[in-house]
């Protein structure tokens, strides 16, 4: 697909380094949030799947702000549905929806529909995604709303993940028993569970109490 950037201001001319960060820090986040609780269970979340994230995120052409929103999305499906625990290709195919459905409610001009088959490397049809689509709104209840802090947040801890995989820090972390009953301090900050996280201790098993109070993300 060929652009006209400055026609387009919603089309993000996105590096394939940027989008391997995206990618990868989504993959864990739905691994940890979607995926099996146990260690033994997540092993089936192999990085081909944080690959094929990586190669959406590359030729959708979406600002960070947008795969940010789904993926704050599939937090607030996961609070909704507690008991969710897909596989990876269930879980892509999840985000894949959750990204369309964000697009949409960011952009004026969002992708065209036509493009996402290509975009998706025809993994999915145009019906099956329309049909992942609904089956998505109804998990949120429709609730498609997303505060302003959500975007920051999500960039931090981008810039977290960002730190910890140049010193070589493993994609699939959750595959290791340590992990069991635990999730990053920063994937409980973006959903709203921990007030404050430190840059350092992102991603790192951290099992101080979590907050008591609702969600700090309203609407969540």
């Amino acid at each position: 697909m060929t652009f006209d950037f400055l026609a387009h201001p919603e089309v993000y001319n996105i590096s394939k380094s940027e989008a391997t960060d995206l990618g990868e820090l989504i993959f864990s986040y739905l691994a940890c949030t979607i995926g099996p609780s146990s260690h033994k269970g997540s092993r089936g979340w192999t990085s081909g799947y944080s690959t094929v994230l990586v190669d959406v995120l590359h030729r959708a052409y979406l600002r960070p702000s947008v795969p940010g929103a789904a993926t704050y999305l599939i937090g607030r499906y996961k609070q909704k549905h507690p008991e969710t625990q897909l596989s990876a290709r269930d879980g892509v195919n999840m985000f894949i929806a959750a990204l369309v459905i964000a697009d949409k409610c960011i952009n004026d001009r969002a992708v065209g529909r036509k493009y996402w088959p290509k975009i998706i490397n025809y993994s999915l049809s145009l019906s099956d995604l329309s049909r992942l689509e609904m089956e998505f709104l109804d998990g949120i209840q429709w609730n498609t709303s997303l505060p302003s802090q959500v975007f920051g947040d999500f960039e931090g801890v981008l810039k977290g993940w960002k730190i910890v995989r140049r010193q070589r820090y493993p994609i699939d972390f959750f595959t290791r028993s340590q992990w069991d009953g635990a999730r990053p301090p920063a994937f409980d900050f973006f959903d709203g569970f921990l007030e404050q996280v430190y840059t350092h201790d992102m991603f790192f098993p951290d099992f101080r109490q979590r907050v008591a109070a609702p969600s700090i993300h309203p609407g969540m």
